[in-house]
C-alpha cells in the first residue's frame, strides 16, 4: 500500500518543478514575477498531484500554463545599439557618482595623462625648428613626462581647485552675468598663473637655468595667452552654462591637448 506523501515532501517536489521551469533570467531581471510565477506553479503542481488540494483559486492551473516558458530576458532581445546607449548612460551616471566622490584625484591623472601625451604626439609631428626649447628628439617623451608632472598640479589639483573656488564665491546660477563674470575672473587671474607656472617650470625641469626659464616666460607669455583666449575663452562660455562641475575636468583635459601642442612651442 502507498504511503500518502507528507507535507515536507509536497514541498520539496512543488519547488523542484517550479524551480526547474521558471527561468533564472527571469528571476534576476523581475524577482516580484519571478517568486510569484514559483508560488502560482507550485501550487498548480500539488493540485495535479494531490487530490485534496485545499485551494480550488489556486489549483486551477492548466497544464499549458504549468509548463509554459518565462517571460523572455529584455537584456536579450536589444539590439547592438540599444545595449550600446545603455552600457554609455550606465558608464556617465558611475563617472559622475566617481567624479563626485573623487574629484580632485581623477582631474589631477587626466590632466597629466593627456597633456604628457599631447607633447609628446605635438613634438613628434612638429620640426624641432619651430619650438622655443631645443629639445633633442630622445628627449621628447622625458619633455612629455616633465609637462605631465606639472600638469599634475597646475592643470590637475589647481585648476581643480580653482574651479571649485569659483562656483562657490559666484554660484552655481547660468545667467548671462554670472557666466560672463566667471570667464573673465578665469581668464584674467587663473589663466596668468597657470601659463606661468608652465612656461617656467618646465624648462626647469628640462635643466635650463632660472634666468633662462624666466626669459622663456616672458618670451612666450603674450602669445600663449593669446591662444588661451582662443580656446579656452569660448569653452568656458559653454562649459559655464551647460556642464556641471563634476563633468568638466575630463572635457577640459580633452581640450587642453590641443592647448598643450601650442604651449609647448613656447616651453
Amino acid at each position: 500500500m502507498l504511503r500518502r506523501p507528507t507535507s515536507a515532501s509536497w514541498l520539496a517536489l512543488h519547488l523542484s518543478i517550479a524551480t526547474a521551469n521558471a527561468w533564472m533570467p527571469a528571476a534576476h531581471q523581475q524577482p516580484a514575477a519571478a517568486i510569484g510565477l514559483l508560488s502560482r506553479r507550485a501550487a498548480a503542481c500539488h493540485a495535479l498531484v494531490d487530490p485534496l488540494c485545499p485551494s480550488e483559486e489556486l489549483c486551477a492551473v492548466t497544464s499549458e500554463e504549468l509548463f509554459a516558458p518565462s517571460p523572455p530576458d529584455r537584456r536579450t532581445t536589444l539590439g547592438p545599439a540599444a545595449r550600446a546607449r545603455r552600457f554609455g548612460q550606465r558608464s556617465a551616471v558611475k563617472y559622475r557618482r566617481l567624479m563626485q566622490r573623487r574629484y580632485l584625484l581623477l582631474a589631477s591623472v587626466q590632466a597629466a595623462v593627456l597633456r604628457g601625451g599631447a607633447d609628446v604626439v605635438g613634438r613628434s609631428l612638429i620640426p624641432a625648428e619651430a619650438y622655443a626649447l631645443d629639445v633633442e628628439a630622445t628627449n621628447v617623451y622625458v619633455h612629455g613626462a616633465a609637462l605631465g608632472f606639472v600638469a599634475l598640479f597646475v592643470s590637475g589639483v589647481g585648476c581643480a581647485s580653482w574651479q571649485r573656488l569659483l562656483e562657490a564665491s559666484a554660484g552655481s546660477e547660468t545667467t548671462p552675468e554670472i557666466i560672463v563674470l566667471k570667464c573673465t575672473a578665469d581668464y584674467f587671474i587663473w589663466a596668468p598663473i597657470a601659463n606661468t607656472l608652465y612656461l617656467v617650470l618646465v624648462p626647469l625641469l628640462m635643466g635650463q637655468t632660472p634666468a633662462a626659464a624666466f626669459q622663456i616666460m616672458l618670451d612666450g607669455f603674450g602669445a600663449v595667452s593669446l591662444l588661451e583666449l582662443c580656446i579656452w575663452t569660448p569653452y568656458n562660455l559653454l562649459s559655464f552654462r551647460f556642464l556641471p562641475l563634476e563633468l568638466r575636468p575630463p572635457t577640459q583635459s580633452a581640450l587642453a591637448a590641443l592647448f598643450t601642442i601650442g604651449l609647448s612651442l613656447y616651453c
